[in-house]
């Protein structure tokens, strides 16, 4: 197995086909003309669906590219990625064969891809301040910027977002130019703080302009439910008023968004955090967190409060405390999050091979199991087992998984081929 450091885990123009025939009497030569045409017609048709269902990019190199722009008069979309990253690779497989995507960027854009940690991409990255990945930038027949926006987004947000690179209200850059020209009103800032939530741009500046926006409100204006929302959007500083109004008034925004959308907005303002404080390995940091989480949420803290444990000890890779912590937390909240308990367990699978570690992450795995017996969790069970060596468990575990799979209509090749190995083992007498 690759090693791997922890901070891996830490986002054509369409044509048409003319047919011109002379219409007279309807002899044998003619239909037999129109049943060719019909089958024509329809293996046209069948053959632009296909050649639309996947988002293609252009060949060579960006000033090509830039040089095709101008000549055809049309729009680039560049796409920023790394072989490593996960939700590039989660864009590529699901979005991009996209039909509606396709057809749009397509009709649209001369698109094109870079790979921002070799050759041209190191330069392309360091001219257009590219920090995160997958990114998506968005230039005019010129080669201006005009929008950049970025992340695992569905279908429709990904058009959205081609759509947004020539709306003044909402592309980046236009924006910008508003705002480095003096432009503070309450309109502009509210604009440019959704267009920098987007864009992954310094977080300086985007927590800057959320502070300027949140000034310009009261009290009253900020509990309404444009406001509401605008807020719920929003990943500020953890010690900014912006998150702290929102930790304070919770009960508002679990009656417009319920309370599984909550709890996930606050568990991701408290993972941030308690990642931050891990890497300074500041414990008086981590209490000023809990601190201040009891003062905003009272009782409904303690869930928090564990949970920024759990984080902090995985920060910081002590994954004996960090595997301790889980189960705590697991004991008290395993019905309501799961998903950590499965985060927890795959990080002690990849980085540590501690036999005492792992037993707690299969303690771990089982709190996950009695709430959602799912493929997932049984296949992580199935592969901790077989990294404790236990392969009797490991292969009737990983059966069980692929039974789940089947229930579910999910693919289980992972479990199959995990099975195939296992057996191949035993048959050698390992």
């Amino acid at each position: 197995m690759e090693k791997r450091d922890f901070s891996w885990f830490v986002t054509c123009e369409k044509s048409s086909l003319y047919f011109v025939y002379y219409v007279g009497t309807e002899t044998n030569l003619y239909k037999s003309m129109k049943s060719l045409i019909r089958v024509l017609l329809l293996l046209w048709s069948f053959y632009t669906h296909s050649q639309s269902a996947q988002l293609t990019f252009e060949q060579g190199q960006w000033q090509q590219v830039l040089a095709k722009a101008q000549q055809a008069g049309k729009p680039i979309f560049l796409y920023a990625y790394t072989p490593g990253c996960h939700f590039c690779k989660q864009m590529e497989k699901t979005v991009f064969p996209d039909t509606m995507v396709s057809n749009y960027y397509h009709q649209t854009f001369i698109n094109y891809k870079v790979n921002i940690e070799e050759g041209e991409g190191l330069t392309l990255a360091k001219q257009y301040d590219i920090l995160s990945f997958p990114r998506y930038l968005y230039f005019d027949q010129q080669g201006k910027l005009l929008h950049i926006s970025g992340g695992a987004k569905p279908a429709n947000a990904f058009v959205e977002d081609g759509k947004n690179a020539f709306n003044p209200h909402k592309a980046y850059f236009q924006l910008k130019d508003r705002y480095d020209q003096g432009d503070r009103s309450s309109e502009l800032l509210y604009l440019f703080s959704l267009a920098l939530s987007e864009s992954g741009q310094p977080t300086d500046l985007y927590n800057k302009v959320l502070l300027q926006y949140f000034e310009t409100q009261s009290v009253e204006s900020l509990t309404s439910q444009k406001n509401l929302n605008w807020l719920f959007q929003q990943y500020a500083d953890f010690d900014s008023p912006v998150t702290q109004f929102y930790l304070k008034h919770q009960n508002e925004f679990v009656t417009l968004f319920g309370q599984l959308e909550v709890d996930q907005k606050t568990r991701g303002i408290v993972r941030v955090k308690a990642y931050d404080v891990a890497r300074k390995k500041d414990t008086l940091l981590l209490k000023h967190i809990q601190q201040t989480l009891l003062s905003s949420l009272g009782s409904a803290a303690s869930q928090w409060n564990l949970l920024a444990d759990v984080y902090y000890m995985g920060g910081i890779q002590n994954w004996q405390a960090y595997a301790d912590a889980t189960l705590q937390y697991g004991q008290l909240y395993a019905h309501k999050d799961v998903k950590t308990l499965y985060e927890t367990v795959t990080y002690l699978k990849y980085f540590t091979t501690e036999k005492r570690i792992l037993q707690k992450g299969i303690k771990i795995v089982e709190q996950a199991l009695a709430v959602d017996k799912s493929y997932a969790n049984l296949l992580l069970q199935a592969q901790l087992w077989q990294k404790l060596e236990e392969y009797t468990k490991a292969r009737k575990t990983a059966e069980a998984s692929v039974q789940q799979a089947k229930k579910a209509g999910v693919d289980s090749k992972e479990a199959s081929d995990m099975i195939k190995e296992l057996e191949e083992k035993g048959s050698k007498g390992q």
